[in-house]
């Protein structure tokens, strides 16, 4: 018997776009294996895996050609929402992670959209969970109101000290996942990882069935979600605007 494997690069908004390989392809076959390399943090393990299952059961309108995951459009659209939320932001700390292999990339987006409406930014490098205590310290030195990350510091040690620390130092946060949230962290923005990964699903399931990678067009994610944490906004002195709450998928008030 002939085996097809199949990678799959599923790497939400830390990678450019979601890709397969012609080289990983081998001929129809009755068995396939399929091999995930995953770069959505460890929050993905938790339903993001499912997901993926379930896109591969050939479900009506589950398969699409490709994935981007749109970074300079959504690093711009999170800036907007922070000042939005908090009107008076002009100076927003990031937090960046140099060794992460698309950090240069991110960097330009989230540049241009900075400049783009008119904020600055007050870049601080973290390398480890350990260093975010002294790197949001900074921020607020320097006269940061309000705090982005770039893709990195997702575990949730991660995310618990990024509550402690937004909340000590009132700092609005936008974030890209709904879990940040409904872990405490004030609100994001970004694409519904379980639908990417449904996507991804259909990307894998056409090229078993035949289909060429190099003629497949690169897409953009279906669903996008807006989450917002009341009970945080609380503890931040905030109140979200009508217009931002009306165009929320997900209150959360815990």
């Amino acid at each position: 018997m002939k085996r097809r494997s199949v990678l799959a690069l599923l790497g939400a908004s830390s990678l450019p776009a979601t890709a397969l390989s012609t080289k990983a392809l081998a001929q129809t076959a009755k068995l396939a294996r399929v091999g995930i390399l995953i770069g959505a943090g460890s929050d993905a393990n938790d339903y993001a895996l499912e997901a993926f299952r379930l896109g591969l059961r050939a479900q009506p309108g589950g398969r699409i050609t490709g994935l981007s995951g749109l970074d300079a459009e959504l690093t711009g659209k999170r800036l907007e929402l922070l000042k939005e939320v908090a009107p008076g932001t002009t100076r927003v700390g990031l937090l960046a992670s140099p060794d992460n292999p698309v950090f240069a990339v991110q960097l330009r987006n989230v540049e241009a959209a900075a400049t783009a409406k008119g904020v600055e930014l007050l870049r601080e490098d973290v390398h480890r969970t350990s260093e975010l205590d002294d790197a949001v310290a900074a921020i607020v030195r320097r006269g940061g109101t309000a705090l982005l990350r770039l893709d990195g510091f997702r575990s949730a040690d991660a995310l618990q000290k990024l509550g402690a620390l937004t909340t000590r130092y009132r700092l609005p946060f936008c974030g890209d996942r709904l879990l940040e949230v409904r872990g405490g962290l004030l609100m994001s923005y970004g694409p519904n990882v379980a639908a990417e990964f449904r996507q991804a699903a259909g990307i894998v399931g056409r090229i078993l069935h035949g289909a060429d990678p190099a003629t497949l067009p690169i897409e953009s994610p279906l669903r996008f979600e807006l989450a917002l944490n009341e009970a945080t906004a609380k503890k931040l002195g905030l109140v979200f605007p009508a217009a931002v709450r009306a165009r929320a998928n997900a209150l959360i008030d815990f």
